[in-house]
């Protein structure tokens, strides 16, 4: 899938006292970026049937970036191995990101995160999704590749 991109400002509120960004906040750029492909997609973030649990997150951080830094978040999915599809802990999908200056296109931090997806009546993870439902999530690949 190719890297969909929006941008955010790096706000007062998300600075330490040096005016960097502090090192946590970088995965709520990730949440903006993920939600991004959420919508670009078509695909419900919140629905009254599940809940999108995460179940791990990494970050590698190169360069700072400081109060008033334009940012662009780069987010792709990651395709599913047929393994993955397939595995007890039910269907899990993977985010890639990358946050860059927008001036100069600078990396400043990359990482990852791993979803699946809980029934919130049984609170089971879902081993199955329903056919029109995983159809629909990996039309996702074909439309962005």
């Amino acid at each position: 899938m190719k890297w969909l991109e929006t941008k955010a400002r790096v706000r007062w509120s998300e600075v330490d006292s040096q005016s960097i960004v502090y090192y946590g906040n970088y995965f709520l750029y990730f949440d903006l970026g993920r939600e991004y492909v959420a919508e670009k997609v078509e695909l419900e973030y919140l629905t009254e049937e599940f809940d999108v649990i995460t179940l791990d997150t990494t970050a590698k951080y190169r360069q700072p970036a400081r109060y008033g830094d334009e940012l662009i978040i780069r987010t792709r999915m990651i395709h599913p191995s047929p393994a993955e599809m397939a595995s007890p802990m039910g269907f899990t999908f993977q985010f890639e990101y990358q946050v860059l200056k927008s001036q100069g296109k600078l990396l400043l931090a990359e990482g990852t995160s791993r979803h699946a997806l809980k029934d919130k009546k049984t609170h089971k993870l879902y081993v199955k999704v329903p056919k029109e439902k995983k159809e629909k999530f990996l039309s996702v690949f074909e439309i962005y590749k």
